[in-house]
């Protein structure tokens, strides 16, 4: 699987400006795009680019970007095609574009700064770490070019702010620590640097064991001044507005009296940016990009597709949406070909999420309420509260059924519109719960590795029980289906190695009989993997380690072979296959869902 699609745009890094405020380019941890300002829409994107700084020349309508390979790479503004590709020397901490894309500035693993003149690929200075008297070697912690790229103003371990010469690498201001005493662990560093568009004001954020402040200061005549809690300054055009975050709310300033001219809530760490014209505050959020507009500090319009993270997914039947779950409030339909996306808020905090065998309805879910969201007419149809917290979940194929075992370790079965039934719960620990895809039978995977189920036929009141042999799965995981729901899988480990258990539930024996047992050669520290089983029987494996140790098994000898290769998520929380087995659809831990296809 070789052709990969992300949906969404993940977590956003970064975002700068065109000069003239028509383009806006952004880079999250699944690629980089580009976004119309004036049409509000997006202009192109590239997957699995991975960004750690960018700037646009507007003159030669090109897009110049650092990725975290150590590669400077050219792409065309209008279009994202790749010009060209130039490795750096050396290896880089973190890199940095000037806004007009002329220079590129390396801050490498040994403290220095080489700058790059983007004509030439050439170094054009490099600057050493400087001996402090105090702390060693003041390794540079943060930098970046001022907007017209004659100045270089960096940031260093020691605590000093200091603005070089571009043209020649020479020192030409310094603004001193901020802090009196030598205390090493009270001292202040400066890791973020903002400079205005007409680069006359500079803002500092500083940052010492959780006590953030920034310092905004003029840069002709720089100075120690007051300092204010937060984090993550941005500068209007000229310089006197400020926005800025203070815990999970994005606050917007005047800069000569502290006036509060605005605040919304955002993510930790949330991503904004001023438009060169000033007319602009774009703001990445849960919602979306959202562009305020700073004459009245209202939403004028939202980009939708940006997403701090998605927490929990599912897959409808016929394979073609995908439904996320992000910060248990919003739910996202995905179109897997085009990438579409229709995201509607919930009444309630849930998270998890399910389709029913129709398509027509998604089950959402938490630990004491339960949501069925109509997809047709965009809204919540029914929810229903748990008498006791659910702590393993499953929906029946039609949606109208929930099995669930509670904090008491009791096993409930409720029909969505009557009384809850109470199932006898096996003596040993329900591992995983999975109805059959027929809905006709409830399945349990007990702790010790044996399989037992009900029958809906007799209103799920008698526990059948397949045990395994030897070899069995001790620690179950999950419960899978395939071959058309004619065979039935546990998936987990034993012995500090994967296992996965598989039995017949649809042939001619009167009870479902094992198959086979098949052990994946990996050690296991911990029980922290992610398992799909494919249409066919492939199975991913991968451990908490990440996707180096994503593999696929294959329990028949006639299952088509779904080689990985170049995996482009971390590591995966979540996966499976598509209906037909062609693609993977793949959760990671930040949040991005990634559709891996067969060319």
């Amino acid at each position: 699987m070789t052709q990969t699609n992300s949906l969404g745009e993940g977590q956003v890094k970064g975002m700068v400006f065109s000069p003239d405020s028509s383009t806006l380019l952004i880079w999250s941890d699944s690629g980089i795009s580009a976004y119309d300002l004036v049409k509000n829409e997006r202009l192109w994107k590239q997957d699995n680019l991975l960004i750690e700084s960018a700037g646009i020349n507007e003159r030669r309508g090109v897009a110049v970007a650092i990725t975290t390979d150590n590669t400077l790479t050219s792409l065309d503004l209008s279009s994202g095609t790749i010009y060209n590709k130039f490795p750096a020397q050396g290896d880089f901490m973190k890199g940095f574009v000037s806004e007009d894309g002329m220079y590129i500035g390396i801050l490498d693993w040994i403290g220095g700064i080489m700058i790059y003149d983007r004509e030439t690929l050439e170094i054009k200075h490099s600057i050493e770490p400087l001996e402090d008297m105090t702390f060693g070697e003041t390794f540079f912690t943060t930098s970046l070019f001022t907007p017209d790229s004659k100045y270089l103003i960096t940031g260093a371990l020691g605590g000093e702010v200091k603005i070089y010469q571009v043209s020649s690498g020479t020192q030409a201001y310094k603004i001193g620590r901020i802090w009196e005493n030598e205390d090493y662990d009270t001292r202040q560093v400066p890791n973020n640097l903002v400079v205005s568009k007409n680069g006359k004001t500079l803002a500092i954020g500083y940052s010492n064991w959780g006590n953030d402040s920034i310092m905004v200061t003029n840069i002709a005549n720089p100075k120690i001044n007051n300092r204010i809690p937060g984090w993550n300054p941005a500068l209007s055009p000229d310089g006197k507005v400020l926005a800025y975050q203070n815990d999970n709310e994005l606050r917007v300033i005047q800069v000569d009296n502290n006036q509060v001219l605005a605040s919304m809530a955002i993510q930790p760490y949330g991503v904004y940016q001023f438009s060169p014209d000033g007319n602009t505050l774009a703001v990445a959020t849960a919602q979306g990009l959202e562009l305020i507009d700073t004459s009245s500090w209202k939403n004028r319009a939202t980009l939708e597709g940006f997403y701090s993270r998605y927490e929990a997914m599912a897959q409808s039947p016929d394979g073609k949406t995908i439904a996320a779950l992000e910060n248990q409030a919003w739910l996202s339909l995905i179109d897997t070909d085009g990438g579409k996306i229709v995201k509607k808020q919930l009444p309630e905090s849930v998270e998890r999420v399910a389709f029913s065998s129709d398509g027509k309805k998604v089950l959402l879910y938490g630990l004491e309420n339960f949501l069925v969201w109509d997809v047709e007419n965009s809204r919540s149809v029914l929810t229903t509260t748990l008498e006791e917290p659910a702590e393993l979940t499953t929906i029946s194929p039609n949606g109208e059924i929930i099995a669930y075992v509670n904090s008491k370790e009791e096993l409930i079965i409720k029909a969505l519109d009557h009384d809850a039934i109470n199932i006898k719960a096996p003596a040993e620990k329900i591992a995983a719960l999975s109805f059959s895809p027929g809905g006709d039978s409830l399945y349990a995977a007990l702790a010790g590795g044996d399989l037992v189920y009900w029958s809906a036929n007799d209103d799920y009141q008698k526990q059948m029980t397949l045990e395994s042999d030897k070899k069995k799965v001790t620690k179950p995981l999950e419960i899978a289906f395939f071959q058309n729901g004619q065979q039935i899988a546990i998936i987990g480990y034993s012995g500090g190695k994967s296992l996965v258990a598989s039995w017949d539930i649809q042939g001619d024996q009167p009870y479902p009989t094992l198959l086979s047992v098949e052990s994946i050669d990996n050690q296991i520290d911990e029980p922290k993997v992610t398992f799909a089983m494919s249409p066919f029987g492939n199975v991913l494996f991968s451990d908490a380690s990440g996707f180096e140790s994503a593999r696929l098994l294959f329990p028949k000898p006639n299952a088509p072979n779904c080689k990985l290769e170049d995996m482009p998520f971390s590591t995966p929380i979540q996966a499976f296959f598509s209906p037909d087995g062609t693609s993977l659809i793949v959760l990671d831990k930040n949040g991005t869902i990634y559709v891996l296809k067969n060319k």
